[in-house]
């Protein structure tokens, strides 16, 4: 009897160690889930343990600017190119809730995406994105500004600068728009610069290139683009009229001598090749064009060596 106890309460503790063992690994798993859910507000964005971005606040369910034509409604769609000519525009949402998208890549391949935050998530007012996989998984957060208010602004456009730090400009609303601008050095964390890049009315949606050492901003005036200058990136002066119809501009080297400029027109994507910044040859066509009854617009294109990625924004059924 005593050997036939022994042999029971030995299986008993076996048993008791296998429910254990069983009860730890379901809870590591349900953990690790959670750890790597798939972000509710981007579709297709991947949150990454390693690099974990954050959001300040929880996505508003409502809209929050009582705007039914505002950034609440808008989407942020992927396309991609073998040539920065013919886009093929991908199906699935890439982020919701969010507008006015831009994108820079860095040497070693990072790709950092600026957006208008639709769902008040972001205290700064701008989400910030990264893929290290050319734009197949998406990391997804707030972007971080220290600031007076901690708000940056709208319409983000970022820089990558000849020393690895990224400028960042925005608009800021009041009796004349302003530019102001700030600065990072991670991409995620930035430090508002003194004073204002350019000030001027009803100016939305800046686009800064360096064409021939001249820093070049295009802004827009609903359909009109006009084209301030400077030799420091620090203080604009107006330069030009671009165009009267056609703005919400992008403008991204190409090649030697070859700058192209994508932009906002009918509701489409056109696009117009310039050698010195202030004069533009339009290339035929559309880049990109929406489904029936729909408008894009806001490119935000990428070369990536071989091929191009664009970031546009959707207004659906709006």
């Amino acid at each position: 009897m005593s050997a036939q106890k022994g042999l029971l309460s030995i299986s008993g503790l076996i048993i008791l160690t296998l429910v254990t063992i069983i009860f730890i690994s379901l809870f590591l798993i349900k953990d690790f889930q959670s750890e790597t859910q798939v972000n509710p507000t981007a579709t297709k964005t991947q949150l990454s343990s390693k690099n974990s971005l954050k959001f300040d606040f929880t996505a508003s369910q409502q809209d929050p600017f009582n705007d039914p034509n505002g950034p609440f409604y808008h989407q942020v769609f992927l396309a991609s190119s073998p040539d920065g000519l013919n886009f093929t525009k991908e199906d699935d949402v890439l982020f919701d809730k969010a507008s006015v998208p831009d994108i820079i890549r860095l040497p070693n391949g990072r790709i950092f995406a600026y957006m208008v935050d639709g769902a008040k998530r972001s205290k700064s007012g701008i989400l910030v994105a990264l893929s290290d996989d050319d734009g197949k998984s998406w990391d997804l957060g707030s972007l971080q500004i220290k600031s007076k208010s901690g708000f940056a602004g709208t319409d983000p456009e970022a820089i990558l600068l000849n020393d690895g730090t990224i400028r960042l400009f925005y608009i800021v609303f009041g009796a004349k728009n302003k530019v102001l601008s700030a600065a990072s050095t991670d991409g995620v964390n930035f430090n508002q610069d003194e004073g204002i890049r350019f000030e001027y009315p009803k100016i939305t949606d800046p686009d800064i290139s360096i064409i021939n050492d001249k820093w070049f901003m295009y802004l827009s005036q609903g359909p009109k683009l006009i084209a301030a200058t400077s030799d420091d990136g620090l203080t604009f002066k107006l330069k030009n009229t671009v165009r009267e119809i056609g703005s919400v501009s992008n403008t991204v080297y190409v090649d030697v001598d070859f700058w192209r400029q994508f932009y906002c027109f009918e509701g489409k994507i056109k696009s117009a090749k310039t050698k010195d910044g202030l004069t533009f040859q339009d290339e035929p066509g559309f880049r990109l064009e929406p489904q029936s009854g729909k408008t894009i617009c806001d490119p935000a294109p990428v070369h990536l060596g071989g091929s191009w990625l664009m970031l546009y924004k959707d207004t659906p059924g709006r």
